[in-house]
């Protein structure tokens, strides 16, 4: 998958207000300024590992954790022509996933709270004994690929139920 690359814009300790991303009562709010819809999720303890955007403000990724939940959530929004719907774009990232997600493991696709979903695990990752959980959900809106990614990880494999909750929290309005 050809994106433009991303520039590092700051590394946050804690949910701050920005142009497109809001700390607003009890939710997280993404966003880009283009748009009328913004991507929530409960704010819960999530602190902003990484953030990173496109000069032009066409494209915002974020990464957060949840040291109560042991989850790993990141999301991108990214406008786009590479893809026209959730299935598409998912189509698009699943072949071809990158080496990170090398040798993936009970491999799911599904449709769960609008997005375009595939479930799997990692039997080791960057050459460590870990097994690590993964859900990957797409979403396609008014000209945006909206590329949410769930991760957690354990010595068994992770049940993906707090993944899928999470994923079930999402709104986009």
């Amino acid at each position: 998958m050809t994106r433009v690359p991303l520039f590092v814009a700051a590394v946050l300790g804690s949910a701050v207000a920005r142009a497109d991303v809001q700390e607003i009562g009890t939710e997280l709010r993404f966003f880009s300024p283009a748009t009328s819809w913004k991507v929530s999720i409960p704010k819960e303890d999530w602190t902003i590992s990484q953030e990173k955007r496109r000069p032009d403000g066409t494209g915002f990724y974020y990464m957060l954790s949840s040291k109560s939940r042991l989850l790993h959530f990141s999301i991108f929004l990214d406008k786009t022509n590479q893809c026209s719907s959730a299935e598409d774009c998912r189509a698009l990232f699943w072949r071809n996933p990158g080496p990170m997600y090398k040798d993936p493991k009970e491999v799911k696709q599904y449709e769960k709270n609008g997005f375009q979903v595939v479930q799997f695990y990692l039997d080791g990752v960057g050459g460590f004994p870990i097994k690590q959980a993964n859900l990957s959900a797409h979403m396609y809106k008014d000209g945006y690929w909206l590329d949410v990614h769930i991760s957690k990880v354990g010595r068994e494999v992770p049940t993906p139920d707090s993944m899928i909750s999470l994923l079930e929290s999402i709104t986009v309005k």
